[in-house]
């Protein structure tokens, strides 16, 4: 990807749905809410990772006049 293009919507959209369906998820259970619980880190470290990704894409050195 160069800084010229435009970033897709595709990988946010699925990005969020799959944060909703985590956030829809209750149990009593402390085994599966820790396992939901890394789910959701998880998922936080995706978007971090994707917006670092975008974000460089951007990042250049200006030319020397």
């Amino acid at each position: 990807m160069n800084s010229n293009e435009i970033v897709g919507d595709e990988a946010r959209l699925i990005l969020l749905k799959s944060y909703g369906e985590l956030l829809k998820f209750k149990t009593r259970d402390p085994i599966i809410a820790n396992v939901h619980s890394k789910a959701i880190d998880q998922l936080s470290k995706l978007f971090d990772a994707r917006r670092d990704r975008i974000l460089s894409t951007n990042a250049h050195v200006p030319p020397v006049i």
